[in-house]
């Protein structure tokens, strides 16, 4: 989502940790600057990740929260052009969650828009019963109810006879669902899946996205026609909100650069904001994040990417607290794009050339974020297997790259111009990556040398800032790198990475038993057999050389000390905005 591409499972990318995971209730309950034992400071979120940088709220005041790349102009991130960080994290305050992860990573159920933990009333057919409360409505006052979870499941379910082309960026659930049935006036939804079908993360399904009542309002019948359904998802995509069914509603947006957010008087949840305004902006150049701390032009962010110079100099700020961690859940990667680099002898020569620990000494020097050797599961989940190192890949070992070229028979590899087994020079490479992300910029130069020792050319193609999902939706690149960032779900993941019908499927790889095991990982009732179904797939990502898995992403954040309840969240790609009604002035600080 986009230097990182996001997913919650209403709307999508989810990957990182995996495990047990306890099903908790919660709630806004009282002013979370309460004195529960919780700790005033970044410094204490290693013990208490929930609580850290607690603190009493003043009432009024603003805050200016830095994101760090744009949107790509679009609004509607359920679509595979909207699916990326960037546009969750503008979002967020609109849209709330019928559950989500907190920081220590429990899955805790939203009980500002339900009236309790949904229920999992029969494992076949798979139902689903949640009660909307009463109190739940859209900032125009229309009930939150049966018509808005009917209109995300068309959205979503990538079936034509719902929307001709939704371009949902993950069907995971949704295009297994039978039917969804309302009662209690529509607030009582039952969701009924088909028969056989089994998931052992049902509970992650994204209920509730968009106002199906603004669609009908806009004149598109989209409950009886799929093609006013796809024109009512191109009308959210290119559209402002002025609707919201959180906390906070839009008073102005201009795309890509600044958003403006007033509290809602809608809002029915029990954590009321304090705030007078939540303003976002976008600043892609991160060297000019300290100075805007300095000048007070900002007062936090929690951005994708961040080099250990830009650390050094935000944590030298009077006044400012920064943190760096990771779950795991974000993870950076080098993608192939299977049409434009088809034979896999080369790809294979490509990802052997490649050093990644030699990128990563020169990019993160004594960071070392950890190396991931597994498309899924982080080093630190009990589901972790290293595939990676058996392959040679990421080693930088020329000589077994050229062999590799030699017995394939290519030629030129050890003379700097790659010729094919057919006589044809191999075409220079055009590797993408985002604009203003340093990072990734030092990895396509290194990529540069490592590549020119077989006899390749490699051109760095920088994507603009704005632009990096239209870029990958497309395919407009022969290489490119990013990054995916999720929560600790996974059983989702590889249908939507790899399979041959996901529209996240950039590189176009089609392969029967790929789409196999990933249909197969989300039709399990155990979480653990999921995983050793991702286990026997993965290798086969390996043998086509189409992603190359480099490490997690060290997540790094900071803010001024005078705002509270402002805490990174590993777990969540909204990271520290998970909970923006909670923000505020600290109390003392205001007087």
């Amino acid at each position: 989502m986009i230097d990182t591409l996001s997913r919650r499972l209403t709307a999508l990318f989810a990957v990182g940790l995996a495990g047990a995971l306890a099903l908790t209730a919660c709630s806004g309950g009282d002013d979370p600057g309460g004195n529960g034992g919780s700790t005033l400071g970044l410094d204490g979120c290693d013990e208490q990740p929930d609580t850290c940088n607690s603190g009493d709220r003043a009432q009024g005041g603003e805050i200016v929260w830095m994101i760090n790349q744009g949107h790509d102009s679009v609004y509607n991130l359920l679509r595979v052009e909207g699916n990326s960080t960037y546009l969750n994290q503008m979002m967020e305050g609109l849209l709330p969650n019928v559950g989500s992860f907190t920081p220590s990573g429990e899955w805790t159920w939203n009980l500002d828009v339900l009236e309790g933990p949904a229920e999992l009333v029969s494992e076949d057919p798979m139902t689903v019963v949640y009660r909307v409360r009463p109190e739940a409505v859209w900032s125009d006052g229309e009930p939150i109810d049966l018509d808005d979870a009917v209109y995300t499941w068309y959205h979503q379910s990538g079936k034509e006879e719902h929307c001709s082309d939704c371009s949902p960026a993950s069907t995971d659930l949704y295009s297994d669902i039978a039917s969804i049935e309302g009662s209690d006036n529509g607030k009582t939804i039952t969701v009924t899946y088909r028969d056989g079908f089994s998931h052992p993360e049902w509970y992650a399904l994204g209920l509730i996205s968009f106002p199906a009542h603004v669609a009908t309002a806009q004149g598109f019948d989209w409950q009886n026609d799929p093609e006013a359904m796809s024109d009512s998802s191109e009308y959210f995509l290119e559209t402002v909100p002025e609707w919201s069914n959180g906390p906070y509603q839009v008073e102005t947006w201009l795309p890509d650069e600044r958003q403006e957010l007033v509290p809602n008087p809608n809002w029915y949840g029990e954590t009321k904001p304090t705030l007078e305004r939540l303003i976002k902006v976008v600043i892609p150049d991160q060297s000019a994040w300290p100075p805007a701390m300095e000048n007070g032009e900002i007062h936090g962010g929690a951005p994708a990417s961040f080099t250990p110079d830009g650390l050094e100099r935000m944590s030298q700020i009077p006044g400012v607290q920064t943190a760096v961690g990771s779950a795991g859940a974000v993870w950076e990667h080098v993608d192939v794009n299977l049409e434009a680099i088809s034979d896999v002898a080369l790809r294979k020569a490509i990802f052997t050339a490649i050093d990644i620990a030699d990128a990563r000494q020169r990019i993160f020097g004594d960071l070392e974020p950890p190396f991931r050797t597994n498309h899924i599961f982080s080093q630190n989940s009990p589901y972790h297997e290293d595939h990676l190192t058996p392959t040679g890949y990421g080693t930088g070992d020329v000589e077994a790259a050229r062999q590799i070229l030699a017995d394939a028979g290519y030629t030129g590899y050890d003379t700097g111009n790659l010729v094919d087994p057919e006589g044809n020079e191999v075409p220079d490479l055009r590797f993408a990556f985002l604009q203003g992300n340093e990072n990734r910029a030092t990895f396509t130069e290194l990529t540069i040398s490592y590549l020119s020792e077989i006899g390749i050319t490699v051109v760095p193609t920088p994507i603009p800032a704005d632009q990096l999902g239209t870029v990958l939706s497309n395919a407009d690149y022969d290489l490119v790198i990013f990054g995916w960032s999720g929560s600790p779900l996974f059983a989702g993941s590889p249908h939507q990475f790899w399979h041959s019908t996901s529209a996240s499927n950039f590189g176009h790889l089609n392969d029967p038993e790929v789409d196999r095991l990933a249909e197969e990982i989300q039709n399990q009732v155990n979480v653990e057999d999921s995983a050793a179904l991702v286990n026997q797939l993965v290798p086969l990502i390996l043998e086509h050389a189409y992603v190359l898995p480099l490490w997690d992403t060290l997540n790094f954040m900071f803010v001024h000390e005078d705002y509270v309840n402002i805490r990174d969240n590993h777990n969540d790609s909204l990271r520290s905005l998970y909970n923006s009604e909670e923000w505020g002035l600290l109390a003392s600080a205001a007087q």
